[in-house]
């Protein structure tokens, strides 16, 4: 399971700069964070940031799954680039 979280713009709280994409449980993910090592994430960047009212509504429906309505929303968004964290 592919999930998902937005990641709010600092400078303007009512939008979004990214999205992160991990494949861990809450659980693992939990682990790795407590283990203090750094979790792989694909970062999504936007060079626009989209409304996160909209992004949080497709999140809402999924419980943070990507799914197909999260596809569906974002795949007509342009991608600014793309980061992979962790190692």
């Amino acid at each position: 399971m592919v999930g998902y979280a937005i990641s709010p713009n600092g400078s303007n709280m009512s939008t979004t700069k990214a999205i992160d994409l991990h494949t861990y449980d809450a659980q693992k993910l939990y682990h790795i964070l407590k283990e203090k090592r750094n979790p792989n994430v694909l970062v999504i960047i936007w060079p626009k940031p989209l409304l996160i009212e909209e992004a949080r509504a497709i999140m809402a429906k999924s419980l943070g799954r990507w799914d197909s309505d999260a596809i569906d929303y974002y795949s007509n968004k342009t991608v600014g680039d793309i980061v992979l964290t962790g190692f």
